[in-house]
């Protein structure tokens, strides 16, 4: 997931989140990660839904980055 936020910041992204099922600690220590590579908090650092947890399960961890969005 860092090498998604880098790969994410070196294309340009400069707004990201974090998200998680179940594991708010990991979530935290991606968004600390997160936060060297772009120099600004997340927007979000959420916990998924139900509807998608059930076919998951606790433990995922999901990131991701979009361009423009300061602009």
């Amino acid at each position: 997931m860092v090498d998604l936020l880098r790969s994410r910041a070196q294309d340009g992204a400069d707004a990201w989140m974090v998200q998680h099922i179940q594991a708010p600690a990991e979530g935290a220590e991606l968004a600390a990660r997160g936060a060297e590579i772009f120099g600004c908090p997340p927007l979000v650092v959420s916990e998924i839904g139900p509807v998608i947890g059930t076919h998951v399960g606790p433990g995922l961890l999901g990131a991701g980055g979009i361009p423009g969005a300061y602009v």
